[in-house]
């Protein structure tokens, strides 16, 4: 989007939800400068927080990204979470985190190095003062009953599993409960799906270090559920062909997805 897309677009999220439920964004941007400005802008039209990345470029040492953290988070009273991933091309280590961590603003983290025992290692330093989410649904009874596990942030089981949505609600509460010998069975209900899920998403972003070949796919699935999605935008691939997406539309059928 340009940036006047992009503002536009939040105002319409801002409007349509009339302070029914707190609003967070996400920040992917390389100029510390505009990432404030955007910021501001959000928390303008009543928005609580934001998930904020590392930027792609140049940024390559704990200490640039740490440097990057003090600039953007003193300047903004909204909630920041940390976003940890090799998509930003450099993962910096626990020891930024925690130096980051120092400012009262920074509250979270969505630790997306796709190693759950990074996540429990993680908590084991930095766990008193931030939440840490492990985004990989696979995990999540056992998380949250057993290691710490408060919240599954910023990934789309809830959307994309469609009809086993029930489900994921009902093992989660008993996994927050405690309760993981009645959570397991619900859990194990889900494997299908979440066959599909890694094959379809997570193995593409994984092996290409993007989003972008994974995008045409999450559109899809999207539309296949009934939801609203449209075409990406040039120059990325916009659509699958039919024959993509009539095995999509079969392997979310035969999972019981749709």
């Amino acid at each position: 989007m340009t940036l006047a897309e992009w503002r536009r677009y939040h105002e319409v999220v801002a409007d349509a939800t009339a302070s029914r439920l707190p609003l967070f964004t996400i920040i992917l941007e390389p100029s510390a400068y505009q990432a404030i400005e955007k910021m501001r802008f959000v928390e303008s039209l009543g928005f609580t927080g934001a998930e904020i990345m590392n930027p792609s470029v140049q940024l390559k040492t704990d200490d640039d990204v740490v440097s990057y953290f003090d600039f953007v988070a003193p300047a903004t009273g909204l909630a920041l979470v940390l976003y940890r991933t090799p998509v930003s091309g450099f993962v910096y280590s626990h020891d930024a985190v925690n130096r980051i961590a120092e400012h009262p603003n920074v509250v979270g983290i969505k630790n997306g190095t796709l190693s759950w025992t990074d996540s429990i290692t993680l908590r084991r330093s930095a766990g008193d003062r931030l939440v840490i989410s492990e985004p990989n649904e696979r995990y999540w009874a056992h998380d949250a009953a057993l290691f710490g596990g408060r919240v599954l942030y910023g990934e789309l089981s809830l959307i994309l599993y469609g009809k086993w949505r029930p489900d994921l609600h009902r093992y989660t509460d008993l996994a927050l409960a405690g309760d993981l010998a009645a959570a397991m069975p619900v859990s194990a209900k889900l494997d299908a799906i979440r066959q599909v899920y890694d094959e379809v998403l997570i193995g593409r972003i994984a092996a290409t270090g993007s989003y972008v070949a994974a995008m045409p796919y999450l559109k899809a699935w999207f539309e296949l559920l009934g939801l609203c999605a449209g075409p990406v935008r040039p120059p990325v691939k916009a659509r699958l062909s039919t024959p993509e997406r009539e095995v999509l539309q079969q392997q979310l059928a035969i999972a019981g997805a749709i």
